[in-house]
């Protein structure tokens, strides 16, 4: 799969744990801490869906030829934000009702997000300067 394939599945990955965790926070999915709730296991088995999207989209950018600058500093950015995310998703297993910490988690996702779609978009601009089709 070409580098900005892979970016544009990260991105349906990431916006789908946004829509799922929109979902355990307005209660529209049942959330239960003693039990784990299903809504939970789904944003869990999203994100380690997520991170492998995300990883494999900023390794496979950061190996392809020829080299972009933007590019490479984005996936390294990327990778680094999602790792902080998933830090901050952690904490507030233990916080639910921490409104700040609630807000930075998504505020990092939709940035996250916002990588991805930019990482497609320099991609296809990289592959084109470079004679190839995307």
């Amino acid at each position: 799969m070409n580098v900005p394939n892979l970016f544009r599945v990260a991105s349906l990955a990431v916006f789908v744990q946004i829509a799922l965790g929109g979902l355990i926070t307005f209660g529209v999915l049942p959330y239960t801490v003693s039990s784990f709730g299903l809504s939970t296991l789904l944003h869990v088995a999203n994100g380690v869906v997520v991170f492998a999207l995300v990883s494999a989209a900023a390794v496979a950018a950061l190996r392809s030829k020829p080299p972009h600058k933007g590019l490479n500093e984005l996936s390294k950015a990327m990778v680094l934000l999602l790792v902080i995310q998933i830090g901050i998703g952690v904490t507030m297993v233990g916080a639910l009702d921490n409104a700040i910490l609630s807000w930075v988690h998504l505020l990092i996702a939709v940035l996250i997000y916002a990588m991805t779609l930019v990482g497609r978009s320099f991609a296809m601009l990289r592959d084109q300067a470079a004679g190839g089709t995307t």
